[in-house]
């Protein structure tokens, strides 16, 4: 199975980490990582339009807060040419990503694609974050 399909598909035994970013030199690394512990959050940049020339994929174990059941998510980093990180861990934002790669392939993406995150709402008033090409 292609990489990119485990982690969406959210195989246990698959891959727990997508970065499509190169990692061969010390330098590239260090970016790496720095853009993993040190993003900004998303939720914080609402509305606001990012250019994303390169995104990072991280299996995350979260723990319902009113029932203590852990359940697997996937935290998504937008990493654009600047060296800006943008971070966040939604359902509408993995759903996004998902149709990105469908439509313009796996990044990195030669010509950044504009885009912008959103809230909406949904079924029952519930609110979720997701992303607009621009």
């Amino acid at each position: 199975m292609h990489e990119l399909q485990t982690i969406f598909n959210g195989a246990t035994d698959g891959l727990d980490f997508f970065s499509s970013l190169p990692s061969e030199t010390d330098q590239d690394k260090k970016s790496l990582f720095n853009y993993i512990n040190s993003p900004d959050g998303l939720e914080e940049s609402i509305d606001k339009i990012i250019d994303v020339q390169d995104i990072i994929m991280q299996k995350v174990v979260l723990e319902n807060e009113k029932t203590g059941e852990e359940n697997q998510a996937l935290r998504i980093i937008l990493v654009t040419p600047k060296g800006e990180a943008y971070a966040c861990v939604s359902s509408g934002v993995t759903q996004s990503v998902r149709m990105l790669f469908n439509i313009y392939g796996s990044p990195t993406w030669e010509k950044p694609i504009k885009l912008k995150a959103v809230k909406k709402n949904g079924k029952k008033g519930f609110k979720f974050t997701t992303l607009e090409l621009v």
